[in-house]
């Protein structure tokens, strides 16, 4: 965790990494001759959610807000265009009012902040020179928030988790672009934005205005560092507080009641969340079609009913989602035993119905590899199953395997020259060692671009060092995906299992990268006798093409649950190990996390 505490202009050179930890109490204090509750808005949205004379069941009553961890977040800019760049993150963990953790780190732009900038925030380009950039400040704090695991996978949205800043859509909007420009997949998580909030509990003239300071004023919140972004969190945090201790006299006691005040649901679609009703709790595919039955929009989910509720609530704020929710009929739902299997059936959906309102992973069967055919590196659209072992990949589109094809010319001569023409020939001496790169091997090609790189940068071409950087990202992811891949997809069976909490084992097979059975024993019986069933079951036919009878997002799925914690093999018949070389350029954390490549989907 990057963390530190900001002081003086001249005085700060470089974010500390050091963990921030102040559990404190949060108390609000209103003055007397304030109002102690929200206006009346407040009150009638909520009436609006739960008409007079409808029954609310359990499912319904949302998540207390006690149980709420809330991640308020600030950020400072180098301006407020979409071209700005972030110079400072802040950002606190809070639950029932208590400050759990900090999170802190100034940005180096990687460009002079303007005098305009300084004079408001106080940060200069000498402090931030020697900082975190983007692309290791994001990370880490994508760790500290719970958006990615310890590994840099992206982590689902929890409803549970909130996170909250003043003016939301511009915190986010730059925390979603650096994501982006890093090469990070965004999980969208739930966000609550005190300004919008702010303008229903705390109508005019009640405040004169609501920007931060003035909330802040109102609730008495401890004064702190304005316009420093760990201060203006702590601030918003106090806001927050008030804000939830103002509406409570008038009900609001759970996020579901938070989000109905800051963003109540138009009445067509509150009213059409009787469609979750009959669904089931277990996880599964539900899948919404129109008035023809034609699917809209296909997903998956741990518990059926509480998800597909979960749309016709302020929660839901994708446009592209809500303009399928006007057209939607009903709601199909196919339970699974297990979330994996939800995971897989997802993708197949997708790929077979091709939904119209889904975005994400819709092009499955688009894949691309690098390969070396005789003399010549090219860039192919499938592999031999032959062919799999020697190949860099797969890659989504053809341009982000060519800037990897790219990586390999420039670091290999042929015939003479000082690099390899991708039209050109490979010389014997460089073909052993090119065979190598694409296994990730050794790091030439890591090493090479490394210092193509630096030397670019010395002489302040940075365009040129920004596509060696694009180069070798490219490389490494290949690299990544296909020690993801090539594992599991060549493997003519594997069986694992995981033992469950409420007793008993859920076993997994599956054959060439497919996931052909899933089953779950009794508790306190024996696994054995399913075990012997699923190896009695013959493996789909080994198929001539690679991923023949799955796709690479399949595999990547179940590559991801057999390292998963608790996961126990029980067989793996296949010719590569989930292993790399002792010198892969993934065996370098620094260098992946430096370019984010573990990251990219």
């Amino acid at each position: 965790m990057t963390s530190g505490t900001p002081t003086a202009p001249h005085g700060e050179r470089r974010a500390r990494r050091e963990p921030i930890h102040r559990p404190t109490e949060t108390s609000i204090r209103l003055p007397s001759g304030q109002h102690t509750h929200a206006g009346t808005e407040v009150v009638h949205r909520l009436v609006e959610a739960v008409p007079m004379g409808v029954q609310v069941g359990l499912d319904s009553l949302g998540t207390p807000l006690e149980d709420i961890e809330w991640i308020v977040i600030d950020l400072e800019t180098t301006g407020i265009g979409a071209r700005a760049s972030i110079t400072e993150i802040g950002a606190v963990r809070t639950r029932d009012e208590r400050t759990v953790d900090e999170f802190h780190t100034l940005v180096d732009p990687e460009e002079p902040i303007s005098p305009r900038i300084t004079a408001l925030t106080g940060i200069t380009t000498s402090m931030v020179t020697g900082a975190p950039t983007i692309d290791r400040a994001y990370p880490d704090f994508a760790r500290w928030a719970g958006l990615e695991d310890k590994d840099g996978h992206l982590c689902e949205p929890r409803s549970s988790r909130v996170f909250v800043a003043h003016n939301a859509p511009f915190d986010m909007g730059f925390l979603r672009r650096a994501a982006r420009s890093c090469g990070h997949g965004w999980p969208r998580p739930p966000v609550l934005d005190t300004l919008t909030l702010a303008r229903v509990a705390l109508p005019r003239p009640m405040v004169r205005n609501h920007k931060l300071q003035t909330l802040a004023s109102y609730f008495q919140v401890a004064p702190q560092d304005q316009h420093r972004a760990l201060g203006d969190a702590r601030t918003t945090v106090g806001v927050l507080h008030g804000l939830l201790s103002l509406m409570a006299p008038v009900g609001v006691s759970t996020l579901e009641d938070v989000t109905t005040v800051a963003s109540p649901v138009p009445t067509r679609r509150r009213h059409r969340s009787g469609m979750a009703d009959s669904l089931p709790r277990s996880p599964g595919v539900y899948r919404f079609v129109d008035a023809s039955g034609a699917p809209l929009y296909v997903g998956s989910a741990t518990n059926l009913r509480s998800r597909v509720r979960s749309y016709f609530t302020a929660s839901e704020s994708r446009a592209r989602v809500r303009r399928m929710l006007d057209l939607a009929a009903d709601v199909l739902a196919e339970p699974t035993s297990t979330v994996l299997e939800a995971r897989v059936n997802e993708l197949r959906s997708i790929r077979t119905l091709h939904p119209l309102f889904n975005s994400a992973s819709t092009h499955q069967d688009t894949a691309r590899w690098v390969v070396r055919h005789g003399d010549r590196l090219e860039v192919v659209p499938a592999l031999d199953v032959d062919d799999a072992p020697a190949a860099l990949g797969p890659y989504r589109g053809t341009g982000h395997a060519t800037r990897a094809l790219d990586a390999l010319c420039a670091t290999y001569p042929v015939d003479g020259s000082t690099m390899l023409s991708a039209a050109g020939r490979i010389d014997d001496l460089s073909r052993p060692r090119i065979d190598a790169a694409l296994r990730g091997e050794h790091c030439e090609v890591v090493d090479a671009l490394a210092e193509r790189m630096s030397a670019a940068s010395d002489l302040e071409n940075f365009e040129a060092a920004a596509r060696w950087r694009g180069e070798l990202s490219a490389y490494v992811a290949g690299l990544q995906r296909r020690s993801s891949v090539l594992p599991v997809a060549s493997a003519r069976r594997i069986v694992w299992a995981r033992h469950r909490d409420e007793g008993g084992w859920v076993l997994h097979a599956a054959s060439w990268g497919s996931l052909t059975r899933t089953l779950i024993t009794p508790a306190r019986t024996s696994p054995t006798p399913w075990v012997d069933a699923l190896l009695e079951e013959d493996p789909l036919p080994e198929p001539r093409v690679f991923l023949a009878w799955t796709t690479w997002e399949e595999v990547r799925l179940l590559t991801d649950s057999l390292l998963g914690e608790g996961t126990r093999l029980v067989t793996w018949d296949g010719p590569v190990d989930l292993s790399e070389p002792v010198d892969s350029p993934l065996s370098r954390t620094q260098l992946v996390d430096r370019l984010d490549l573990a990251h990219v989907r």
